[in-house]
């Protein structure tokens, strides 16, 4: 049971980390190239400045050519070949929990009127995420800032 529970801290603290340091990536020109280049378009077509929210999720990009789930099947390939089928499982389940959450919850940051709004947590995230398409360099997480506060891009608007 303890290298379960080790195994869920490390997998939701390596998710945490990746997906900052992917969002990251994705808002610098020179290191980021394609990551920039298709991440750019969500900040720009689907939600620019003056239009941050909406009615309907407007899917200008497809989910399929959205590039964060090839890296997690990258990552789930070699996890595969690494861990034992057991422990796989469980990474597999815990992994996809986290990816599922942060994008029903990164569509409800830009929907005027989400499911979650009654929620002051929610209210909170949305309020920092949006200030993250406003200031480009701030709020990278979407869930736990922890990775933000670690490397002091986490602000409050």
């Amino acid at each position: 049971m303890l290298l379960e529970i080790i195994l869920i801290i490390n997998t939701y603290y390596f998710i945490n980390i990746g997906e900052y340091i992917l969002h990251r990536l994705s808002h610098n020109r020179k290191y980021g190239r394609i990551l920039y280049n298709w991440h750019r378009e969500h900040h720009i077509k689907e939600f620019p400045i003056n239009q941050l929210t909406r009615d309907v999720y407007p899917r200008i990009i497809p989910k399929y050519k959205n590039i964060f789930i090839y890296f997690i099947i990258v990552w789930w390939t070699m996890m595969y070949f690494i861990l034992d089928n057991y422990y796989f499982k469980i990474l597999i389940f815990e992994s996809s929990i986290y990816f599922l959450l942060i994008d029903k919850l990164h569509e409800s940051y830009h929907l005027n009127n989400s499911i979650f709004e009654k929620y002051e947590w929610f209210q909170k995230k949305k309020k920092l995420h949006l200030y993250h398409h406003i200031k480009h360099n701030k709020n990278y997480n979407l869930i736990d800032l922890t990775s933000d506060k670690i490397n002091k891009t986490f602000e409050i608007k």
